[in-house]
């Protein structure tokens, strides 16, 4: 597949998974995360930034926790091409020290 429609695709699909993973149905919600982890293997530099931004955003929201467990699960879903992701990628190391208890790192 050619470069361009490469980033057609995953661009099309992340709108979908933006969608998708606040859906009140849980199979909606599990297929967003899985179509989320996928995607990353593919264009980690399109697909990364924007689930920590989203899991970033459940997180400084705290009172909505539907956001926060569906966040998690999405994230969790694209912890093995975070760390298998290029630097190139956006994915560099940042450290949270004003995040309780003794900081959070994170790749963004």
């Amino acid at each position: 597949m050619a470069e361009d429609a490469t980033d057609r695709l995953v661009a099309a699909a992340m709108r979908l998974v933006d969608k998708g993973m606040y859906s009140k149905n849980s199979t909606l919600r599990v297929f967003a995360a899985t179509t989320a982890g996928q995607l990353a293997y593919v264009r980690p530099a399109a697909v990364l930034p924007f689930i920590l931004e989203r899991f970033m955003a459940a997180v400084e929201h705290s009172t909505a926790t539907h956001q926060l467990t569906s966040a998690l699960s999405v994230l969790t879903c694209c912890l093995r091409p975070m760390l298998l992701a290029p630097a190139e990628a956006g994915c560099s190391l940042t450290v949270y020290p004003s995040l309780p208890t003794q900081g959070l790192v994170f790749w963004g």
